[in-house]
């Protein structure tokens, strides 16, 4: 029993670490967020794969692994826009073959492409999101974030306040027990 009431506690502690975590990632997000009017819609592309190559990426993974490997090879499938006007968007294939395939395959994609024009740049969002609805996408994924974790960071205190509570009164119920022993 006491093996599964530590389990509790670490687990409960590292959930409440989590959830500071999760709270600062999610509220640094939030305040990066931008508003609609920073974008502009330059309409839905149809994009076609030309090309997968290797990329290094930083490996995510603990331990040996990633101190003995700091980047791993993961393959990237790149399409172009088939209007010609110059856009580009990436996606990462599950391995080489599967990178290929999709390139020798050559199906087309629809993206939408949103200019960032205070940066010079783009990104390209799913054919079906408008601007509007990109942003409040996001909002409502970092609202979500932010509000479990800020529900666990309220809730953390009241539960092991209950706990507390509970062994408190188990004590000041077995001293009573004990006194009224002693007085018959």
């Amino acid at each position: 029993m006491e093996r599964i009431k530590g389990f509790f506690r670490i687990a409960a502690t590292l959930l409440l670490i989590l959830s500071a975590a999760a709270l600062v990632a999610g509220a640094g997000l939030w305040a990066g967020l931008r508003s609609p009017e920073q974008y502009e819609d330059r309409g839905v592309y149809t994009f076609v794969p030309y090309e997968c190559l290797p990329t290094q990426v930083k490996n995510n993974s603990s331990g040996r692994t990633q101190r003995m490997n700091p980047t791993k090879t993961v393959y990237k499938v790149y399409y172009r826009d088939t209007e010609g006007a110059g856009y580009r968007w990436s996606v990462q294939a599950s391995g080489k073959d599967s990178g290929w395939k999709t390139v020798e395959q050559g199906l087309p994609a629809e993206r939408r492409v949103l200019g960032i024009p205070a940066e010079g740049t783009y990104i390209t969002v799913d054919s079906t999101l408008t601007v509007q609805s990109y942003v409040g996408g996001l909002r409502r994924k970092y609202l979500l974030i932010m509000g479990a974790a800020g529900a666990y960071l309220l809730a953390w205190p009241l539960g092991w306040g209950a706990v507390l509570w509970a062994k408190s009164r188990k004590k000041r119920r077995k001293k009573w027990e004990d006194w009224e022993e002693s007085h018959d």
